[in-house]
């Protein structure tokens, strides 16, 4: 029986799309394509993510690979706050709440960035979590879910997972943990996914991209 529930946060709870961002930011054609490049060809974004650089390295790292130096800068630092809840998502889980489920996350995610989204009030619906900055692990590392399920006392086979990386999703039954591969691009009906687990919660509700 499923207890609990553990969510990603980018592109499950907020959406996101790196290009859609920084044509929001204004950036021009040109420098949307060469610094998303700088972010498919590094590694420099995974180490933010796993606490291993800093906030200055990163941006001197990313500002010294494009001649958009400017433009690189404001987009490392500034594109969470374009990140937007997704109500599908924060529906179910309130549902999913309400019922008396457990709710938490477990995100790769960088510091800086973390430190303001748990700020936004969907916060309060969470019983705990794991971000990978602070725990230096990145899914789909096993010792990233295991960490969660010892912290909160959890046990893997009564846990969902919901992941928009089907890598994740495999990292996460390696541990006993069911999963759901969340589809992003296509839009995703929670409610009707969570049914096959025997989750039965409130109405259904598609999500679909926004960027």
């Amino acid at each position: 029986m499923i207890r609990n529930i553990i969510f990603d946060m980018g592109r499950v709870v907020l959406s996101i799309s790196f290009r859609g961002v920084m044509r929001e930011m204004g950036f021009s054609e040109p420098a949307v394509e060469e610094l998303r490049g700088i972010l498919d060809r590094t590694d420099f974004w995974r180490r933010m993510d796993e606490g291993v650089m800093t906030l200055d390295e990163g941006l001197d790292f990313f500002a010294g690979k494009t001649q958009y130096r400017d433009e690189a800068r404001e987009f490392l630092l500034h594109y969470d706050q374009y990140m937007r809840e997704m109500p599908g998502t924060i529906a179910f889980m309130k549902d999913a709440k309400a019922a008396g489920m457990g709710i938490y996350y477990l995100s790769n995610f960088q510091e800086h960035t973390w430190k303001r989204i748990e700020q936004r009030g969907f916060f309060a619906l969470y019983d705990g979590g794991v971000v990978s900055w602070r725990a230096k692990l990145l899914k789909p590392d096993e010792r990233i879910y295991r960490l969660l399920c010892d912290t909160y006392g959890l046990r893997p086979e009564e846990c969902l997972f919901i992941d928009d990386f089907q890598e994740n999703i495999d990292g996460a039954r390696q541990c006993g943990i069911h999963g759901i591969w969340y589809d992003y691009d296509n839009g995703m009906d929670l409610y009707a996914a969570a049914w096959e687990y025997g989750i039965a919660l409130g109405e259904k509700n598609v999500e679909g991209p926004a960027c």
